[in-house]
C-alpha cells in the first residue's frame, strides 16, 4: 500500500465500485482505499469521503481482485441489496462468480439464489431500503421479484404508507400470491385482500362440508382427510368383531365406490390431487 495524491491529471472513478446500499451520505473514515486497473484509479471504499489523498493497493490490478478487496474492507456487514449489486457488476463484467467466495458466508450457493440477486436490482429503491431494513428472506424476496412490475409497484406503495411488520408483510405476500388473478388493484388492497380471504374461506368450508358429507357411509367406518387436504389421501378405519363383520364392512365399501371416486374428483379439481 502506498498513499498518493491525485490531481486532474488523474482519471478517478468513484462510482464504479460503489454497491453500498443504502449510499453513505458522510464517511467519517479519512482512509480512502482505491486501486489502479489499466490507466484508472478506483474508490473501493469510504465513498462519502471526498479527499485527493487516496491509499492505493498496489497488489490488486482487475477487477474480480478489486471485488474481493472491497467487501472485505465492507467489513462482512452486506446486506442482500449489496449482494445484488456485486452479482450484477460480476455479470457485466463476465467474471466468473466461481471466483468470489464471499457468496457462501451468506449461504447464497444455488443458481435460483442468483437469479433472486439479480431480479432484485428491478425493485424500486424504497422497497429495496424496506427489504434491508427488515432482513425479508429468501423465500418471500423470490414470491416478491415474480410479481409483475405493476404489483411490485403497489406493494412498493403499500410499504411506503403503512411500513408493515415482518409477519404482516409476510401475509401480504402469500396472499397477493394466492389471490394475485382476482385482486382488483385499483382498490383499497388490504379490504380487496379481506374480500377475497372470506371468500375462500366460505369456499373451503363449503367444499370440506360436501367432502365430510360424501365420506359418511356409515357401519362403524370412519373415512376422512387429516392432514387438512395438504395431501391427496384419505384415511380409512374400521374395527372388525367377526369374519362375517369383516365382509359386512366390504360390502359397505363397495357400495360407496361412487361416493370415493367423486370425493376424488373433487379434490383434482381445486389442484389437491
Amino acid at each position: 500500500m502506498k498513499i498518493i495524491k491525485i490531481n486532474s491529471a488523474n482519471k478517478v472513478d468513484r462510482k464504479t465500485f460503489d454497491f453500498y446500499f443504502p449510499k453513505d451520505v458522510e464517511s467519517l473514515n479519512p482512509i480512502v482505499p482505491c486501486v489502479k486497473i489499466d490507466d484508472t484509479l478506483y474508490v473501493i471504499a469510504n465513498f462519502g469521503f471526498q479527499t485527493n489523498e487516496l491509499v492505493l493497493f498496489e497488489e490488486v490490478c482487475d477487477y474480480a481482485a478489486a471485488i474481493n478487496l472491497a467487501v472485505k474492507l465492507r467489513g462482512g456487514n452486506l446486506n442482500i441489496i449489496e449482494l445484488s449489486n456485486i452479482y450484477m457488476f460480476i455479470l457485466n463484467n463476465n467474471l466468473n462468480v466461481e471466483n468470489f467466495s464471499f457468496f457462501k458466508e451468506y449461504n447464497i450457493v444455488s443458481k435460483k439464489q442468483f437469479h433472486i440477486l439479480e431480479r432484485l436490482q428491478y425493485l424500486p429503491d424504497n422497497l429495496k431500503s424496506y427489504i434491508v431494513e427488515k432482513d425479508i428472506a429468501f423465500k418471500y424476496l423470490n414470491i416478491l421479484t415474480n410479481f409483475d412490475e405493476k404489483i411490485i409497484e403497489i406493494i412498493s406503495n403499500y410499504v411506503h404508507i403503512k411500513n408493515p411488520s415482518v409477519s404482516n408483510f409476510r401475509i401480504l405476500i402469500n396472499n397477493i400470491y394466492d389471490f394475485k388473478d382476482e385482486i382488483n388493484f385499483e382498490n383499497d388492497l388490504d379490504s380487496e385482500i379481506l374480500r377475497l380471504r372470506n371468500e375462500f374461506n366460505k369456499r373451503r368450508f363449503d367444499f370440506e362440508k360436501k367432502i365430510t358429507e360424501l365420506l359418511q357411509i356409515g357401519n362403524g367406518i370412519v373415512m376422512e382427510n387429516k392432514n387438512n387436504f395438504e395431501l391427496c389421501t384419505i384415511s380409512v378405519n374400521f374395527e372388525v368383531k367377526s369374519f362375517e363383520d369383516f365382509l359386512d364392512k366390504i360390502k359397505t365399501l363397495e357400495k360407496s365406490e361412487r361416493k370415493v371416486e367423486e370425493v376424488f374428483n373433487i379434490l383434482k379439481n381445486n389442484d389437491l390431487c
